[in-house]
């Protein structure tokens, strides 16, 4: 007879077994379409938060595909652009490599301790239909919160934007010298 833990296990491998297989029945269903009308376009599949979580160590789904194919992602995501803090005396310079977005699509937040850099990068249609053979490029929405080394002047910084490139220039807060205090 099983007792209730295996018939536990076993119900739980049952549904996880159910949840691959619809999606690969789905997956499969759209390449078939895909094939069939012979024109590749950008996918996006979309699913609820009805799978659940998958336990500790195990990949989700969508990471599986989006490791074979980065167009097969099944949720929004965002894309982190690649970025460098660089550090001077008086400054501290942050670089942004976000080619695509354009400069209104950008938006920068500064307090005394931290940097938000958040925009959005939109897909261009193909100017002909054809199949895609490699997808990398990342689109859609970015957000980066960049947390200083030092504190900063938010009223002393400069921004630029130019060939794909973002720099900001922060001023830094100069450190106030000790005061030596007499006693009485």
């Amino acid at each position: 007879m099983i007792d209730t833990l295996q018939e536990k296990k076993l119900v739980l491998l049952y549904e996880k077994l159910t949840r691959r297989l619809f999606l690969s029945l789905y997956v499969i269903i759209i390449l078939k379409k895909i094939q069939e009308d012979s024109i590749m376009e950008y996918i996006e599949i979309h699913f609820g938060e009805d799978f659940g979580r998958l336990p500790r160590g195990e990949k989700h789904e969508h990471d599986m595909f989006q490791s074979i194919n980065p167009m097969f992602c099944l949720t929004k995501r965002l894309w982190k652009p690649q970025m460098d803090i660089f550090e001077t005396r008086n400054q501290i310079i942050i670089q942004a490599e976000i080619a695509g977005v354009e400069k209104e699509d950008i938006s920068i937040e500064v307090t005394n301790k931290a940097v938000k850099i958040s925009g959005n990068r939109c897909r261009t249609a193909p100017s002909e239909p054809g199949t895609y053979r490699l997808a990398e490029i990342q689109f859609g929405g970015f957000e980066r919160i960049l947390y200083l080394p030092t504190l900063i002047d938010p009223e002393r910084v400069s921004a630029a934007f130019s060939n794909g490139f973002l720099e900001l220039t922060l001023s830094k807060i100069p450190l106030q010298k000790p005061q030596k205090i007499e006693l009485s």
